[in-house]
């Protein structure tokens, strides 16, 4: 949006000759940011394939009694040349069972940062043999890819391949995965942004963690 507004003032200066100062610039470009956000959630359509009702919620929600609510989010840190990931588990009560973080070197695309997230979580959810289990993610494609047939010859549709394999073996147990709004998943999201500079944690629960805590009492308010 800065780079947008700075060439229309650019434009403006040399065909209209008006010039804008940088913090009317700078305040254009945050109202066209908050526009184009606004507009994304108008533009939402549960009927995008193969989602259900369930998806697209904007707040999180408490899992039903007995079962385990899992968020994940995954971060691409560009400049030094690191992903990571992240996923944090809450019972019906919305208290913190296990959280994990991990960061590794490499460049790969957001999109398959957040497949090989999802893996991580569900090969995690096959190894504790845990049923009744939502894993929840703010990455739409991820999940359209995952619920699809469509094979992939490619290093994205492997890890896909995997997750779609993982899903069909724990079909039974009842483990779903589901579409979520990016406003739903501030814990996982705060948990794989700063996996940076705390890099391959556990988080388990009964521990006040400081880094965390106000999210998790925000999502229970």
């Amino acid at each position: 949006m800065i780079c947008w507004i700075t060439w229309k003032c650019r434009n403006d200066l040399i065909w209209n000759q008006k010039c804008l100062e940088p913090h009317e610039a700078a305040n254009s470009a945050r109202v066209a940011l908050s526009q184009w956000k606004e507009a994304q959630d108008k533009l939402f359509d549960r009927s995008w394939g193969l989602l259900n009702e369930n998806d697209g919620n904007e707040r999180w929600n408490f899992p039903t009694k007995n079962q385990t609510k899992v968020n994940t989010d995954a971060a691409v840190f560009a400049l030094t040349n690191c992903y990571s990931y992240a996923f944090s588990a809450r019972n019906h009560k919305g208290e913190l069972m296990e959280a994990q973080s991990k960061c590794k070197v490499g460049t790969i695309s957001p999109d398959c940062a957040e497949v090989m997230d999802i893996r991580e979580v569900l090969s995690w959810i096959k190894d504790k043999q845990m049923e009744n289990v939502v894993v929840e993610t703010d990455c739409l494609v991820a999940v359209q890819e995952i619920q699809t047939e469509a094979a992939m010859n490619s290093y994205f549709g492997s890890i896909v391949q995997e997750c779609r394999d993982l899903l069909v073996t724990m079909k039974d147990k009842g483990v779903i995965l589901m579409f979520i709004k990016r406003s739903a998943n501030n814990l996982a999201n705060a948990l794989a942004s700063c996996s940076y500079s705390i890099a391959d944690r556990i988080w388990k629960a009964g521990v006040a963690y400081p880094e965390i805590i106000h999210v998790l009492n925000n999502d229970l308010i």
